[in-house]
């Protein structure tokens, strides 16, 4: 995305449009919701998007699936 150079000038953070994307690697688990890959996919973007350059892929996989607390995720702070 970012070699198309598209202009983003309403963003404070590039003057580029970029993609940040989240990925979750997970083995279905009895003990865990569907719902639990989905926020981890969810963190994994945050993760990505935390990154100062952004415009990146981000995997989380099984072992940071087994850490994960459902229903909490991490908040930035307003800019």
């Amino acid at each position: 995305m970012e070699e198309l150079a598209i202009e983003h000038r309403a963003s404070r953070v590039s003057p580029l449009i970029t993609v940040s994307v989240g990925v979750a690697v997970v083995e279905p688990d009895l003990r865990r919701s569907p719902s639990g890959a989905v926020q981890l996919a969810d963190e994994a973007l945050y993760r990505a998007k935390s990154n100062v350059r952004r415009n990146r892929l981000e995997v989380m996989n099984q072992a940071e699936y087994r850490l994960l607390v459902t229903g909490i995720f991490p908040r930035e702070l307003p800019r």
